[in-house]
């Protein structure tokens, strides 16, 4: 299976093509959304990986696709100006598993 990570920042697009892996780029909402659903949908893909912006944008649907607990596992790393939320690992852990760890 193939990644492919979803930005809409040029320099990740620019470099994650360096590293050989797939990409969508816009800077258009629509697009986005549509590459988005046709990457979840696409059975080649194991994992889509998108900037924090992007997981910001489509929250409702990466939230949807990872409540279903199906393939592609969707990954959210952090954009050009670096992690914007600085708990969001715990944040995870507790939508992910419903515990809160201090």
């Amino acid at each position: 299976m193939k990644s492919i990570v979803i930005s809409n920042e040029t320099n990740v697009i620019l470099g994650m093509e360096l590293a050989g892996i797939e990409t969508g780029y816009s800077e258009d909402e629509d697009e986005i959304r549509k590459i988005f659903t046709e990457s979840i949908e696409n059975e080649k893909y194991g994992i889509v990986i998108v900037t924090e912006g992007i997981n910001e944008l489509l929250s409702d649907l990466i939230f949807s696709h990872r409540e279903k607990g199906k393939l592609p596992l969707i990954v959210t790393i952090p954009g050009e100006d670096g992690l914007k939320d600085k708990d969001f690992i715990m944040k995870y852990v507790k939508e992910s598993l419903g515990v809160k760890i201090d």
